[in-house]
């Protein structure tokens, strides 16, 4: 393999591309380096994968946090204006309530005064027919 093309060994004794047999250096082959040198880069990606997963994690529950804090804040307005909203509709109601029971005292003043009047109506509807009767 040319040498532009080799990989380098990582600072690590374990990492070296020799191999240690019972107290002798052996050079690894280029097979063997290849694979050290991918399990280093594996290594590698997976601890920045991590780091990358942990940091949007973090990004992601701040996220969820602010917008959790603007939905309670939300809802708290809401709910305020809501009750301001029902208040008015109570007091207004209540007018209403005392209008409808005045309307329906005259309302029964007004029919006591009819059947007072019907009665009277009868009453001299007979003496009219009695007068009628007698000049005949």
């Amino acid at each position: 393999m040319p040498k532009s093309q080799r990989l380098m060994p990582g600072p690590n004794a374990a990492d070296s591309p020799e191999k240690v047999t019972s107290g002798t250096a052996e050079p690894l082959s280029d097979a063997q380096t290849i694979m050290a040198a991918l399990k280093r880069t594996e290594q590698c990606v997976l601890t920045k994968i991590d780091s990358t997963v942990t940091a949007a994690a973090g990004e992601l529950h701040t996220k969820i946090d602010n917008l959790s804090r603007d939905l309670r804040s939300e809802i708290l307005n809401v709910r305020t204006e809501f009750a301001k909203v029902v208040e008015d509709v109570k007091k207004e109601n209540a007018t209403f309530v005392t209008r409808i029971e005045d309307l329906e005292e005259g309302a029964n003043c007004y029919a006591n005064r009819v059947v007072e009047l019907e009665a009277k109506v009868t009453t001299l509807s007979s003496q009219v027919n009695r007068l009628v009767d007698k000049t005949i």
